[in-house]
């Protein structure tokens, strides 16, 4: 350290040593001090070390892991397991997490970095709030509870949107919509003969009238709609 570092302050028996570190500098230095009274002397050390400020950077809130859209099998609610384990703190503190929704953002809905909560068949916006203990960043998402039936009609126009033969084509809407139609009357066992025949369709189409990707995307559709029919 430069001679410029050290100063003294008091008198006599007082008197105290004050060190000032250089500007941006940290690390460790061994300083020895020695007093005289003109006849003896004496010299003590000590270790100094010198930590650079930690100034702390928001944490960023990221809910991104959650789904945003969610089947109800009874068509009136549904668990949604909302996740904030994406959430990230630059300083590596602890996060603490806490979930609004609907625009109330005075009660919370969780607490946890994953909070399973139900949620009415509709559109729910949902706010992540994470907190390292100094500072807090959010973030909002959009999540979608829809009907079995509802759940069709995307792959009803996914299908309609492909080139295939036209007869062929207007057999699987046609059976997708009479398996809309019989889950909203609650005619489950029509709903699941209709799925299953489309299921099978498109399995035996599959690298023939259907590129093998499209027909892993509509299968698995389909098939997550099956299994919330049977386990209702």
């Amino acid at each position: 350290m430069p001679p410029t570092a050290f100063s003294f302050a008091g008198s006599g028996a007082s008197r105290s040593l004050i060190v000032t570190p250089a500007p941006n500098q940290s690390g460790t230095a061994t300083i020895r001090v020695t007093v005289s009274d003109g006849i003896l002397s004496a010299t003590d050390a000590f270790v100094l070390t010198v930590r650079p400020l930690t100034v702390n950077q928001p944490p960023v809130a990221d809910a991104s892991a959650s789904p945003l859209q969610v089947i109800s099998r009874n068509n009136v609610n549904a668990a949604v397991t909302l996740d904030g384990s994406r959430s990230t703190d630059p300083n590596g503190d602890q996060l603490s997490y806490t979930w609004f929704a609907d625009g109330n953002l005075t009660t919370p809905i969780g607490a946890g970095v994953t909070e399973t909560v139900t949620f009415r068949v509709g559109v729910h916006e949902v706010v992540l709030v994470v907190n390292d203990g100094q500072a807090s960043d959010s973030d909002t998402i959009v999540v979608e509870v829809i009907g079995l039936a509802g759940a069709i009609g995307p792959i009803t126009d996914r299908i309609k949107g492909l080139d295939l033969p036209s007869g062929y084509k207007k057999e699987l809407i046609h059976k997708l919509e009479v398996a809309a139609n019989a889950i909203e009357v609650g005619d489950f066992t029509r709903a699941l003969q209709q799925l299953r025949v489309v299921h099978n369709k498109i399995t035996a189409q599959t690298g023939h009238k259907f590129d093998p990707d499209i027909a892993e995307e509509l299968l698995s559709k389909l098939q997550q709609i099956v299994r919330l029919i049977e386990g209702g």
